[in-house]
Formats: structure tokens, sequence, C-alpha cells
């Protein structure tokens, strides 16, 4: 049963996300508003996806220093990861995410059945690399 692990520092946001995911037949979500508690869910959730905010209001939790983090570490350097923002300007904000080691890049606001698709689509990819 897939585990997708988002991280988001808009609780009504997370909270959408978290019922898309959960609505989804087979599928399990765990969320919190706080990056701080990211290290602490990745090892009690064994995510199979990471959703992560791109800005998260922070400079110590920026989520582009985190995917790249996480590239480095051997145990979670092949963890899909899907950075999402709702700032947009042009291409640059995706292309830096996907160069910082991002599988995917969203932008908000995203429809679930999107949202849904694109996690289905990575864990398509994913579930061919094993």
């Amino acid at each position: 049963m897939p585990k997708i692990l988002i991280i988001d520092d808009d609780s009504t946001f997370l909270a959408s996300l978290m019922e898309a995911v959960r609505d989804h037949p087979g599928w399990e979500a765990a969320g919190s508003c706080d990056p701080d508690e990211l290290s602490r869910l990745l090892v009690e959730e064994a995510p199979d996806i990471l959703v992560l905010d791109g800005n998260l209001g922070t400079s110590d939790a920026d989520g582009l220093r985190l995917v790249r983090a996480l590239r480095g570490d051997p145990r979670y350097g092949l963890l899909p990861i899907i950075l999402f923002t709702g700032t947009r300007t042009g291409g640059a904000d995706a292309a830096v995410g996907l160069e910082a080691g991002a599988d995917d890049y969203i932008f908000k606001p995203v429809s679930p059945y999107e949202f849904l698709a694109r996690l289905d689509s990575l864990l398509r990819r994913c579930s061919r690399r094993a």
C-alpha cells in the first residue's frame, strides 16, 4: 500500500492533499505543517513518495535545500520527491526544483485529479525501476 508523506506549512492545502490521497483506494497519507518534523516522519512513516512545499516560509526549512540534502543521504537518495509552490516565475522555479533533484514539480493550486495522476505516474515509474 503506497504511503505519501506531505509537508506543507499551509494547513488548509495540506488537509486537502491528504484527503485526496486517503480517498484513493489503497493509498495512505501522512503529513505535517511543521518542516522540522520531516526527519522524524521519514523514519516513522517510511513513505513511498515525499510531497514537499518548495517554499516553507523559513530559510532553515527551504524546500530546495531539503531536497538537496535528501539526495545526498544514501537512505533517501532514491526517494521520489514532488515539489510544489504557489509562486510562478515562468519556468524558472520548476527548472531549479528539478535540477535540485525533485522528480516532479507542481504549481498551486492543483486539482485533486491532477495531483493524484502525478502521484500515480511517479509510483508507476518507480515500480518499473525496482
